[in-house]
């Protein structure tokens, strides 16, 4: 299995954050879009968790119509269907 760096980890927990503030997302809202327990969520954010499964990531982004690759720090295209800030 390909390990994530510390900068890829650092990124991807900071693009999470950045989608909970966002959506005024409560930590157990966003679990349940992801398909996981509330402290799973605070494990993904607060970054304790070394790989979070790429479907979790792509749940949360369908959710808001945003670019799963733009989530994991592939993209600065934040939005799948052209909506910029």
């Amino acid at each position: 299995m390909l390990e994530l760096t510390q900068k890829e980890r650092d990124i991807i927990v900071a693009r999470l954050k950045e989608i909970k503030d966002d959506n005024r997302l409560k930590l157990k809202k966003m679990g349940a879009i992801m398909g996981v327990s509330e402290a799973t969520a605070s494990r993904y954010l607060s970054g304790d968790v070394d790989n979070i499964p790429l479907p979790r990531i792509k749940a949360l982004c369908r959710e808001y119509g945003l670019n799963p690759a733009w989530a994991l720090g592939l993209s600065e295209k934040k939005f799948i269907y052209g909506k910029e800030e």
